[in-house]
């Protein structure tokens, strides 16, 4: 039998001191699984918390890829933003949820909106438009009136007429959004509009 001790010393005051072979008090009302529902809730939004930091770090290098596009010359933002996004969707989001896909690609649509529109995205726009019409036939440009005027100024080689090249007709139209182009030919028109092209871009995502 143990005997009683009317006092103990100790250097430093005591705390969260229980005997040894006391048991811990448990939770009332709380049962195994509950508590093993709770943890793995837990380790869930850890795992959905880690996957949208993940893909902020992704937006950032493609915000950063963009920017040095946009200065040295861009060929074709949304191209590019199309092929990443693929790209992605391939290798990295199988096993993601519906939601964190979604939210990526809406950070990157309003990511590329917010590009200022220049002579360079502009002539990228009508490039790659043309590029899918049919060899050696003359095309009519619909083009925005602001995007007409900024390529006039900065006196685009688009606006040449080659002999080795497409003859391209232009006619201004306020209907045609800034940034893109419609192109109409002998079988149809080809839509290079920014909200087209983002459209297509989220029934891709979404299929």
């Amino acid at each position: 039998m143990v005997k009683p001790v009317n006092s103990i010393a100790t250097a430093e005051p005591l705390r969260d001191v229980r005997l040894a072979d006391a048991p811990a008090p448990a939770e009332p009302g709380r049962v195994p699984e509950e508590l093993l529902r709770e943890h793995e809730e837990a380790g869930y939004n850890r795992g959905r918390e880690e996957a949208a930091a993940e893909y902020e770090t992704r937006l950032q290098a493609l915000r950063a890829e963009m920017d040095t596009a946009s200065r040295n010359g861009v060929t074709n933002l949304l191209a590019n933003l199309e092929e990443t996004v693929q790209a992605q969707l391939t290798r990295r989001l199988q096993d993601l949820e519906g939601e964190l896909i979604e939210f990526s690609t809406e950070a990157a649509i309003r990511l590329v909106n917010s590009v200022p529109i220049t002579t360079e995205i502009i002539e990228a726009s009508i490039r790659e438009a043309v590029a899918n019409a049919e060899q050696n036939t003359e095309v009519v440009v619909f083009v925005n009136p602001e995007d007409i005027k900024m390529l006039r100024a900065d006196e685009s080689e688009i606006l040449e007429q080659s002999p080795h090249e497409r003859r391209m007709q232009f006619v201004v139209d306020p209907k045609i959004s800034q940034g893109g182009c419609v192109v109409e030919t002998n079988c149809g028109l080809i839509d290079g509009q920014r909200e087209t092209r983002i459209e297509l871009l989220k029934q891709t995502v979404n299929t």
